[in-house]
């Protein structure tokens, strides 16, 4: 998460040179007026737990038809703060239908439905599923390289990167709509009986996403020392800062994954950092303010000004603020600090 601000601030923004820096951002075809995208994960007590039932998951998306696929699906892991695994399949389609096509499928509906709620149980299952309209989404990078949406929407130049508010700007909601939260602070975090149960998370409007990557598969030996030393630690330290502070930050999860092989599960020389906020504002407030993020950004962008090298690492960003009511939350048999269980009223589901 590397950018901040409601607005640009045009001091900064005379320091940056947008040409040094080749910025893209996806656009969406004629016709194509919302993205769905979900957050699908499995949750173990140990690795080898979750095998059979990620092949299982995988098979699902991978075996739909042409009416219900997803366009594009990849795979993640990391392990959370009370030491779960978690599998992740991270899926997108291009409109509702086709999602809920998928979704209420046959072999779908019937494989959650069978899901093991017995709370002694290894194995835990969540959903996070995104509704997007076109003016509320956003992916920027600076590299033709596949990632996110851009492996299935095309990419056209744009000038809004370098300075606080470019996030901001990018999404023509932005306008019209403050895209704020009624919540000036995450609610305390509450400890609720959650094995065992089916349960859907009551998420207020202004709600958050953002998905940062970064692939370093193509660097040479220089840009990657400069990956290792100076932006890798201080990426790590800034996602920290988040999760460590939920009520300040406004943080209600983050989740820094390695990215892997959809098939074999092989970890790849790419990384992702899942994160939801109270809004847009809580994150760009975070940002501007933290001493490691401002840390991040400094290494960036003097790569870009100070060039030794060609820069080939492909640093990128995705953003969604949905419409009230567009996010659906569920977790069966999850440990309690999963997700937006700890923050928000949930519902018990049959």
């Amino acid at each position: 998460m590397t950018d901040v601000s409601t607005s640009p601030d045009q001091t900064e923004v005379a320091d940056w040179d947008p040409k040094n820096y080749p910025g893209k951002v996806t656009r969406f075809p004629d016709g194509m007026t919302e993205i769905v995208m979900g957050l699908f994960g499995i949750q173990s007590r140990d690795e080898e737990s979750s095998i059979a039932a990620t092949d299982a998951l995988r098979e699902l998306l991978h075996a739909a038809d042409d009416r219900t696929a997803p366009v594009s699906f990849e795979r993640a892991h990391y392990v959370d703060g009370d030491g779960w695994d978690n599998q992740i399949f991270v899926a997108y389609w291009i409109s509702t239908g086709r999602y809920e096509a998928w979704w209420n499928s046959s072999p779908v509906r019937q494989w959650w439905n069978a899901l093991d709620t017995d709370p002694e149980s290894p194995l835990g299952y969540w959903r996070e599923v995104l509704v997007t309209g076109a003016d509320r989404h956003q992916y920027a990078t600076g590299s033709t390289s596949p990632a996110g949406p851009s492996r299935f929407l095309p990419l056209e130049p744009s000038s809004k990167f370098g300075y606080w508010g470019a996030y901001r700007d990018r999404l023509a909601a932005s306008g019209h709509d403050p895209l704020a939260s009624p919540f000036e602070q995450l609610p305390p975090p509450v400890e609720r009986v959650t094995r065992g149960k089916r349960l859907r998370s009551r998420l207020p409007e202004g709600i958050c996403y953002i998905r940062e990557g970064q692939t370093w598969d193509e660097c040479q030996p220089l840009e990657r020392e400069v990956w290792e030393t100076k932006m890798e630690p201080v990426i790590g330290d800034w996602v920290a800062a988040l999760g460590d502070h939920p009520v300040d930050t406004g943080c209600a999860s983050i989740r820094f994954c390695r990215e892997q092989d959809v098939t074999t599960g092989a970890d790849l020389e790419r990384q992702s950092q899942f994160g939801f906020l109270l809004s847009l504002g809580h994150i760009e407030r975070a940002a501007r303010t933290n001493p490691v993020h401002l840390a991040v950004r400094s290494t960036f962008m003097d790569m870009y000004d100070n060039p030794k090298f060609t820069p080939q690492m492909n640093i990128w960003v995705e953003v969604h603020v949905p419409t009230p009511g567009s996010i659906t939350a569920e977790y069966v048999n999850c440990h309690p600090r999963t997700g937006f269980l700890p923050f928000f009223d949930v519902e018990e589901l049959p």
